[in-house]
């Protein structure tokens, strides 16, 4: 049985953990209040990739797309820096998709008081 490819830079996995990304056994690396299927950083033992973009389907679906290149572990504020750019876009999304939400629950109030 092979060994997973977990990042060996321990600060660095502290860092991915206190942002609130959790871990799986082959080294994927999620974000539970974005996605429980779409990773965001994959890692090759010394180096990571993580996700470039969020792209967003006209049914509202979301899912990743594009990898950076391999970031050395080690150079934890290329892989900080990186992340911190996904997570930029998921939060706008997130609030897209409230607005959305919203703006479908008034739209059903006035059909209501018609």
């Amino acid at each position: 049985m092979s060994k997973s490819p977990k990042v060996p830079n321990n600060n660095l996995r502290k860092r991915l953990k206190e942002m609130g990304l959790r871990e799986d056994s082959l080294g994927y690396w999620y974000l539970d209040s974005f996605s429980k299927n779409d990773w965001l950083i994959t890692s090759y033992v010394k180096t990571v990739k993580v996700c470039k973009e969020i792209v967003i389907y006209h049914t509202g679906e979301y899912m990743t797309s594009g990898l950076t290149e391999e970031i050395d572990c080690y150079d934890e504020e290329a892989v900080i820096s990186a992340l911190n750019k996904l997570l930029k876009q998921i939060q706008n999304i997130n609030f897209k998709i409230k607005q959305f939400k919203l703006k479908n629950k008034i739209n059903a109030f006035k059909e209501d008081f018609k």
